[in-house]
């Protein structure tokens, strides 16, 4: 409709131009007798300027007229609309901020509530789909069904009632923008291992050179990470972060493995890091056991790695380049099976013992041993407890 009033205007307006262009012209021509006007129209200028006048005024009339009728059309409209909606109700959603629109069965915007002209977008007489593309997949859908619309920098949630072809449009952004900074600053839980520790501080003091480098680039990763960090064992620490601090190393591929590596490239026994993280889930304890479980299936599978805990989501895994650890790694074992093995040849006999209640891994390992003692010639025996 407000296109159309915008129609008329023009027409109006060209209209008038050219009939004031015409008695401009014949003015012009009578007052300086161009080409013998004046003579020729001596007669029947007053009619040709009566003429004119009479076109302006009819087209002034028409123009108001059409004007007139289209507003009592649209008021008509308006009038449906709000019978449809109903006054008080309307006025509610007014005060809420809740958009509304109707269409017409070609999909026309034929009526809008404040909501839209607040906001000064002038949507009458606009294809509902062409405003909105997002609309046309809400009305293909079953009734209870909503479309998410950003508009105007705000977030509506749309639904459509069908019969009275009733487009609601809620102001979700500030629950959304909560929602999001919820997520954000939901926390998260963290163990991180140094691998080998031990087997390092057992032959060098923990203030040598490899394990304060070490320990100062976590120090620093988690800094800049907005990590909060506290060692509760010599190879262990815990932290605590939000989500967006852990969708930011995630998004790094948490390069800290990696730069672990490289520091200590040329080591014999390298350091490397076991992490386990744990998030999506309100309950502080029950992170803590998640945290637990994912550092503890980054260490069974050979550590080195990152373990990410979403509950009720698959476990995430992120790995540094581990193919020189695990060359030194061999290096390390073929090391300590030479040595275990002259041990075995310069004794006569030979007692395995496992931790006090054994279980099938101490069984197993026992077996192991007495594996060995058998490919070095040398006898053996088990001990552990029958109960």
């Amino acid at each position: 409709m407000t296109k159309l009033i915008s129609k008329l205007r023009i027409i109006f307006f060209a209209l008038f131009a050219i009939e004031a262009i015409g008695c401009l012209t014949v003015s012009i021509f009578w007052i300086f007798n161009l080409f013998g006007f004046r003579s020729l129209t001596e007669n029947l200028f007053i009619y040709i300027v009566c003429c004119l006048a009479v076109f302006l005024v009819v087209d002034a009339f028409f123009y108001w007229f059409s004007i007139a009728h289209l507003r009592r059309v649209r008021q008509r409209n308006d009038e449906e609309a709000v019978s449809l909606i109903g006054s008080d109700i309307q006025e509610a959603y007014n005060f809420s901020k809740i958009g509304l629109i109707v269409i017409d069965e070609n999909n026309k915007i034929i009526w809008a509530n404040n909501l839209f002209r607040d906001m000064l977008l002038d949507v009458i007489d606009m294809d509902a789909f062409t405003f909105l593309p997002g609309l046309k997949e809400l009305v293909e859908s079953p009734n209870g069904q909503t479309v998410k619309i950003d508009l105007k920098d705000r977030k509506y949630e749309v639904r459509y009632l069908s019969a009275p072809r009733l487009f609601v449009f809620k102001d979700v952004t500030e629950y959304e923008n909560m929602a999001a900074y919820s997520k954000e600053q939901a926390i998260v839980l963290g163990l991180i291992i140094i691998d080998n520790f031990n087997d390092v501080a057992s032959d060098t003091d923990e203030s040598a050179d490899i394990v304060s480098t070490v320990r100062g680039i976590i120090t620093d990763y988690c800094r800049d990470f907005g990590v909060l960090l506290r060692r509760i064992k010599n190879d262990t620490y815990f932290a605590v972060c939000n989500f967006s601090s852990l969708a930011k190393m995630e998004k790094d591929r948490f390069s800290l493995l990696d730069k672990v590596r490289v520091a200590q490239r040329g080591e014999d026994v390298p350091l490397t890091l076991s992490i386990g993280f744990s998030h999506d889930f309100p309950d502080i304890s029950k992170l803590n056991e998640m945290a637990s479980d994912a550092i503890s299936v980054a260490l069974s599978r050979g550590g080195n790695q990152v373990v990410v805990s979403r509950y009720g989501h698959e476990l995430a895994f992120y790995g540094g380049k581990s193919e020189a650890v695990e060359a030194t790694s061999r290096v390390k074992v073929r090391s300590v099976a030479d040595s275990v093995s002259t041990i075995i040849k310069q004794s006569s006999d030979v007692l395995i013992m496992g931790h006090s209640d054994m279980d099938m891994d101490a069984l197993g390992s026992s077996l192991g041993m007495m594996a060995i003692c058998d490919w070095c010639g040398k006898p053996s025996k088990i001990v552990y407890s029958p109960k």
